[in-house]
């Protein structure tokens, strides 16, 4: 008979696959588990029961999805819902308990756009200060302004100069414009060009013989109203006389060239707005932009040009689905088209300036590589803008690095193979998240300064079981612990710890009692918090999960009552008939523990406690406890079951021989009562229950057992109390026979 004491130290490998089960020379093996639920990865090495969550809101029978909005300061950050048709917009502080939306705006997006064909939320967005913009590719595009601390305004965007799709390439295609009325004129087609939803977008003319005009030169006579041309913008000279030497370059009014003076007339081209179609062949409009005098129509004289340009985005050809900032500039995407505004003006879209092409002007980019498909996302990482389409990962940066990103100075090349799916990325340090098209997989974007380009690793390769069904969502929570949380599509939570600097890479599941549907993440004074839509009983909730405190309960949807002398939680109507865990703080000060109290069911929205709270520091009458606060929700379950027992005997491994357990000790930072320790289908408790039912300190705990005997050793810890636990090792005490 052979004995082996194994210290269990780590786990924080996370649920493993169970192709694993056989693989005890990884290193993973070493430090994973079986099973894991409700427990975090601790980057140190062990495992506490996630945080509880607290109820905020009961959003409605009808799906909603959620989104951070952050816009710095210490009151900048806000929680928006997006339901059918309707936005919901909730502060930071909303955290601390039940609360209403700070505002609530109706929206052009009814539920069937806010979830994509994929079960992602649809809606991709990029935000700056005070301003958020809002794509979607059946919609245009919106921008959300906080205008107030807790007012906002959403609006449509309508960028200045563009963007234009291509050229008319057809010189028998015409357009010319007519006065109508007012300011009003009439933009009549030669053929059938227009469409109904040109209404209120802008089209551009330019001018069919830009040659026809002289171009300005020093030292030349000229009169009133004679015209020159200089880098295709058109002048009309006020006084008659000779030219100067000083160039024309104004965009507006008048200028002087040391000599003569300059009226501005166009740019040889200018801009209209659509104000109503009348049919494919005559719009209303009014004009923007100075046109060239050659696009107007009058007194028979028809010269119309073929030279214009059609919106880019409408109805019909679509609006943005993606977007991003890069090198000071808004890049929004459609399709294969990259359309990045001007540097530091993220409202133009204008692509010349005064007919001179400058290295600030707006970019009109198509992408053109072997199997791209549309872009899904874009997420800029350093010094490239990464383009996630449906065919794998691209990177946009300068062709040249002796010159600034400007027109002409830009290239695209493939970096992975990776088919990218709708949900939006995360970024955390220099890495990117994303889920691949499938969404079986959660894959991480990082520089491979060997290769240079931008690699691909997969941290679902060792969990490839959890991902089935898909993830549908992702965030990141990055204080005070760095953690991907996911949602699959059949409503399940799950966690991926991430911690570069140690390498830590660790799954686990968080089963509630309801369909998580939506997670985001916002920053708080006590690190970074996720919020959660949970479906239960056809009903979604917006929840708020705690952060890492020993002195809040390990309870779901829970709420929570405060004051000397209350004896009653009440606001319970969401688990109306339902059996409740409940738990208080006791003491005061830095003795202050949270005691659990025996579980009850919920009548009439409100549950009766053990005895009556008394405030903080106070003696309170014989019996009540010394508790500011007490707390009641659902229970939940925290597993871990570690890999099989991997533990040298004197012919090799015990593991495929007849073993047992015999005792175990469980090393914990803090626990309670709730606790069980063993094998499946052999579990004891932990230690005796305290007289408070309070949580203890940390130390070893040892409890004995006889143990089935099993070719196949696993142990576990189990807790489905209200109270929190932080394990930090076990050490079984393992005979193995034969």
């Amino acid at each position: 008979m052979a004995r082996a004491n194994p210290l269990l130290s780590r786990f924080n490998a996370g649920e493993l696959s169970p192709l694993l089960l056989g693989r005890s020379d990884l290193d993973a093996y070493g430090g994973g588990c079986r099973l894991l639920e409700n427990c975090l990865a601790l980057p140190q090495g062990g495992v506490e029961r996630r945080p509880g969550t607290r109820l905020i809101a009961d959003l409605g029978a009808g799906a909603a999805f959620l989104h951070p909005f952050v816009a710095g300061g210490d009151d900048g950050a806000y929680l928006l819902a997006f339901s059918d048709g309707l936005l919901r917009v909730w502060t930071a502080s909303a955290e601390s308990g039940a609360s209403s939306p700070v505002a609530t705006l109706a929206t052009p997006w009814p539920l069937s756009s806010l979830e994509g064909a994929d079960g992602c939320f649809a809606l991709k967005s990029v935000q700056s200060a005070d301003v958020m913009w809002l794509c979607h590719r059946r919609h245009k595009t919106h921008i959300l302004k906080r205008t107030g601390l807790t007012s906002f305004a959403l609006e449509a965007f309508a960028p200045d100069g563009g963007p234009f799709a291509d050229l008319n390439p057809d010189p028998e295609v015409t357009l010319g414009l007519t006065h109508a009325f007012a300011y009003i004129y009439e933009l009549k087609a030669s053929h059938d060009v227009f469409y109904p939803e040109l209404d209120e977008l802008t089209i551009r003319l330019r001018s069919a013989n830009p040659a026809a005009v002289t171009p300005w030169e020093p030292g030349k006579a000229v009169v009133v109203d004679d015209l020159r041309r200089v880098d295709g913008r058109v002048y009309r000279a006020t006084v008659a006389g000779s030219t100067g030497s000083i160039r024309p370059t104004h965009e507006k009014g008048e200028g002087s060239d040391g000599k003569v003076v300059w009226a501005f007339k166009h740019a040889g081209q200018g801009l209209v707005r659509v104000t109503s179609f009348q049919d494919a062949r005559s719009l209303l409009c009014e004009v923007v932009e100075p046109v060239p005098d050659e696009v107007y129509t009058s007194a028979g004289d028809h010269r119309p040009t073929s030279l214009w340009e059609l919106p880019a985005w409408d109805d019909r050809r679509g609006w943005p689905e993606s977007c991003a900032f890069f090198r000071e500039r808004l890049v929004l995407g459609r399709g294969r088209d990259l359309f990045f505004s001007r540097t530091d003006d993220f409202w133009n879209f204008s692509d010349n300036t005064g007919g001179e092409t400058l290295a600030d002007d707006a970019i009109n980019l198509t992408i053109a590589q072997d199997r791209v498909e549309d872009a899904r996302w874009l997420a800029a990482a350093g010094q490239r803008l990464v383009v996630g389409t449906g065919g794998g990962v691209l990177a946009c940066k300068e062709a040249s690095t002796n010159e600034p990103f400007k027109p002409g100075n830009v290239k695209v090349e493939p970096q992975t193979d990776d088919a990218c799916g709708g949900a939006a990325p995360v970024r955390y340090g220099t890495r990117i998240g994303f889920l691949p098209r499938g969404g079986r997989r959660l894959k991480e974007l990082g520089y491979s300064l060997d290769e240079d380009a931008i690699k691909a690793a997969d941290l679902s390769v060792l969990a490839e079981h959890l991902g089935r069904p898909p993830f549908r969502a992702l965030a990141w929570q990055g204080e005070p612990d760095s953690i991907l949380w996911l949602v699959r599509g059949d409503g399940r939570l799950l966690s991926c710890a991430r911690d570069l600097e140690q390498g830590v890479t660790g799954w686990a599941r968080h089963p509630m009692s309801g369909l998580v549907e939506s997670v985001a993440v916002l920053p708080s004074e006590d690190g970074d918090r996720l919020w959660l839509v949970v479906a239960r009983a056809g009903r979604r909730r917006l929840l708020c999960m705690d952060p890492r405190d020993a002195t809040k309960p390990r309870l779901d949807e829970y709420v929570d009552a405060v004051g000397s002398g209350t004896a009653r939680i009440e606001g319970l109507a969401h688990l109306e008939g339902l059996t409740v865990g409940v738990a208080a703080l006791e003491g005061a000060g830095e003795e202050r523990r949270l005691a659990a109290q025996a579980p009850r069911a919920v009548d009439d929205g409100a549950i009766d406690l053990d005895r009556p709270l008394a405030g903080s520091g106070q003696n309170g009458l014989q019996g009540a406890f010394l508790a500011p606060r007490a707390y009641a929700g659902l229970p939940y379950r925290s597993l871990l079951e570690t890999m099989p027992i991997e533990a040298g005997g004197q012919l090799g491994t015990v593991q495929g021989r007849p073993s047992r357990i015999h005792a175990l000790t469980a090393r914990l930072l803090e626990g309670s009562a709730s606790i069980t320790v063993g094998v499946e289908g052999d579990m004891v408790p932990l230690m005796k229950s305290p007289a408070t039912g309070a949580t203890t300190g940390e130390g070893d705990h040892r409890v004995a057992f006889p143990g089935a005997i099993a070719g196949r050793m696993a142990v576990r810890a189990l807790d489905d109390g209200p109270l929190p636990f932080t394990l930090l090792a076990l050490l079984p005490e393992l005979l193995a026979h034969g």
